[in-house]
């Protein structure tokens, strides 16, 4: 499957004549595919520059059109300017460029100025409202890919994201596998200080910027993971996968029983189990600490482990009282062993 990616400027007329001719063979060729760069006049040379220093290429003109692998990225093979390619379509599949001299200045000129609406509406876009920045990026890749992020916390701003533990599926580069390979997601990021430090901040501002461009509240990312907590309660969860859910606290990974934490969680016959076979780090350790910390000074509470509350016990017992009535009211089956030591509910490393 051969694919093609020609760029050029805006306002340039062989680049729309490459264009034309770039459409008509992806419209008569089944396995011709065609991506399209458009840089501004002003732009064109500092990318075409940059674009040449990272390939390893001498190109001076508009347009510039090379040849690489689908979806698989590296490096590209350079096929030069227009007449290259109009060589190389002749050549390889027997077609010619007969475009009139009038529509070829038509077509620059309509290049011309949707590039510069889109950059009007780019520049509107990044003044109303700051992008935020994605975990992992590349074709095609959506953020559902994504598994076994942890949130520890509650539901105040006290929160770790913990990404020990998470895998990407289906990542899109040059090593690839079965769709239950998955890779290590510390292992992509380029700047892990990035997800400690500014990511956090960056998340708990998204929610209010948003609003406040919309003007109105959200509710379906709420929504969603409200339909996610109940789909997974009542069917049990897939095997091999936890969500972070706020529950009461039972004593595992050292944080006090009888408070609401947020923690990594399956879902059998109608009960959460907290996952505690986890293995968690000394970083991770040292930062439920700190949350727990900030809770007692928040909500002033005394979490001796000598002295358990009688009103803590009956909390306790009426959240496990509530999942295995669920369990019932939903007609799932009776309560079974879910303690993530059998083979459906191991977690998976």
């Amino acid at each position: 499957m051969a694919k093609f990616v020609v760029a050029g400027k805006a306002n340039c007329n062989y680049y729309a004549k490459a264009e034309l001719l770039a459409d008509y063979l992806q419209k008569n060729l089944p396995d011709f595919h065609v991506f399209k760069i458009v840089q501004s006049p002003d732009n064109w040379q500092s990318w075409l520059q940059a674009l040449c220093k990272k390939n390893g290429w001498v190109h001076q003109k508009s347009p510039i059109i090379w040849r690489e692998l689908v979806d698989r990225g590296g490096k590209g093979l350079l096929l030069g300017g227009f007449n290259d390619f109009m060589e190389y379509a002749q050549g390889y599949y027997g077609f010619t460029s007969d475009m009139m001299t009038a529509l070829m200045l038509k077509i620059a000129k309509e290049n011309l100025k949707t590039n510069e609406k889109d950059q009007e509406e780019e520049a509107i876009h990044r003044i109303q409202k700051k992008a935020m920045a994605i975990w992992i990026s590349g074709g095609g890749k959506e953020a559902a890919d994504v598994k076994d992020v942890i949130v520890w916390g509650n539901i105040g701003r006290s929160t770790y994201i913990d990404l020990h533990k998470a895998r990407v599926h289906q990542y899109e580069s040059a090593i690839w596998g079965p769709p239950e390979f998955s890779r290590p997601v510390l292992e992509m990021l380029r700047n892990k200080n990035w997800i400690e430090e500014e990511f956090v901040e960056e998340l708990h501002a998204h929610r209010p910027k948003i609003q406040a461009a919309l003007k109105h509240g959200l509710g379906l990312s709420t929504a969603v993971a409200i339909q996610k907590v109940l789909n997974w309660w009542y069917h049990d969860s897939p095997p091999g996968e936890f969500i972070s859910l706020g529950v009461v606290s039972q004593g595992d990974f050292d944080i006090p029983s009888g408070i609401i934490f947020s923690v990594p969680v399956r879902f059998c016959g109608g009960k959460w189990v907290i996952q505690s076979q986890i293995e968690i780090s000394e970083e991770t350790k040292d930062k439920l600490k700190d949350i727990v910390q900030e809770l007692k000074k928040e909500y002033n509470f005394n979490f001796s482990d000598e002295k358990e509350t009688k009103e803590d016990s009956v909390l306790v017992e009426e959240q496990q009282q509530t999942g295995y009535e669920l369990g019932h009211v939903c007609g799932s089956p009776a309560p079974q062993k879910c303690d993530g030591t059998d083979d459906r509910n191991r977690f998976v490393h």
